[in-house]
């Protein structure tokens, strides 16, 4: 609801306009944390992120067996 996107499994994302905003984030994030939850939080500027490389290595048989047989459009 508020604005999250998953970048990979259990890592999520949101883009901020500032250190502010993401604090404030934190902080509301913070208030739903469960009980036995750990949620580690890292703030990045843009260019830090544009600076992100992704790896990828060949598709395992198990991901090539179960991967969707449907289109999904956004």
């Amino acid at each position: 609801k508020d604005g999250f996107m998953m970048l990979q499994y259990s890592v999520y994302m949101r883009i901020c306009k500032g250190v502010a905003s993401a604090n404030n984030y934190l902080n509301k994030v913070g208030l739903i944390v469960p009980p036995k939850g750990h949620i580690r939080a890292l703030i990045l500027t843009e260019k830090q992120f544009d600076n992100m490389r992704l790896l990828l290595g060949k598709r395992s048989e198990n991901e090539k067996a179960n991967a969707p047989r449907q289109l999904t459009l956004f």
